[in-house]
């Protein structure tokens, strides 16, 4: 979607600064960062197929306000109306500038910051990186040494890594997906009426919620032996438990997931270096 209306992919990171802040040296950390990283100057073209086009410039959304007059409560109040207005600001994917940077001065030696960024041109491994780039060229600046790091080139061959084996990929799964004899059917979880929708595209969760369940005391640690003695992870006997539920409300000994995997493993020099999206979400079997 263009416009991209869904705030399901717009990320938001906010930290806090107790220093005096240079606030023009800061800003120019961003752009240099945004200039080392293909993923920061980033957008997307339409015109028939999908494709990435990665801008020589780019301009980086810096909005600074000095809230240092107002009170701790409502500097509080502000950030955080700010943070909700701006989970449902647009992002236009075909304009570029897909992140945001808001600095809030609060004192002489407290700033926050707020990181947002649309999911498409960053994922969770990269944030670190980036976060260490631009506070490495902003110490740098403050003690009058200008960095020049090598620019992010991993990022381009792996898109070209990943178009020249498209078809190899695709072939490798058709084939592997094409060994499964059962296929799972969860309609038993839908009401009968409403099994004529398409569950690719139906918008299921209007009402986000959360429900918090915690394992303690003799279960946990029951769990704990139990993963040591056998040589499993948490993790492992977690997703055993969600496919064995899928398998109960399937009826089938065999159930498919998309687990997600962070991409990183390709024979690209550099890659674990690197900012973008990189995430891929490929089947489990069980």
């Amino acid at each position: 979607n263009q416009g991209d209306k869904d705030d399901a992919y717009r990320v938001q990171l906010i930290w806090d600064y107790h220093s005096k802040i240079n606030e023009e040296k800061l800003k120019d950390s961003w752009k240099r960062t945004q200039a080392a990283y293909p993923s920061l100057r980033l957008r997307f073209d339409w015109n028939g197929e999908i494709v990435q086009v990665i801008d020589k410039e780019g301009e980086v959304d810096w909005r600074y306000q000095d809230i240092s007059e107002m009170s701790k409560e409502a500097q509080e109040t502000l950030i955080g109306e700010i943070t909700q207005k701006d989970r449902f600001e647009v992002y236009d994917l075909t304009q570029g500038s897909l992140f945001r940077v808001y600095l809030f001065k609060r004192g002489d030696r407290h700033y926050s910051c707020l990181f947002s960024n649309h999911h498409a041109i960053l994922d969770g491994w990269s944030m670190p990186i980036i976060l260490n780039s631009i506070h490495d060229h902003y110490l740098g600046q403050l003690k009058g040494e200008a960095l020049s790091p090598a620019a992010d080139s991993a990022y381009a061959l792996t898109q070209q890594y990943l178009q020249s084996h498209k078809e190899d990929s695709a072939e490798f799964w058709n084939t592997y997906m094409g060994l499964l004899e059962d296929q799972e059917d969860l309609s038993s979880l839908v009401k009968e009426d409403q099994r004529h929708i398409d569950l690719g595209t139906y918008r299921h969760i209007q009402d986000h919620q959360h429900i918090k369940m915690q394992i303690e005391g003799v279960q946990y640690h029951t769990l704990k032996s139990f993963t040591k003695e056998h040589g499993f992870t948490v993790n492992a006997v977690l997703q055993y438990l969600w496919h064995k539920q899928l398998s109960i409300y399937s009826g089938l000994g065999t159930s498919v997931v998309g687990t997600t995997v962070s991409g990183r493993s390709l024979p690209v020099d550099g890659i674990e270096s690197s900012a973008g999206l990189y995430i891929n979400t490929l089947p489990l079997i069980v």
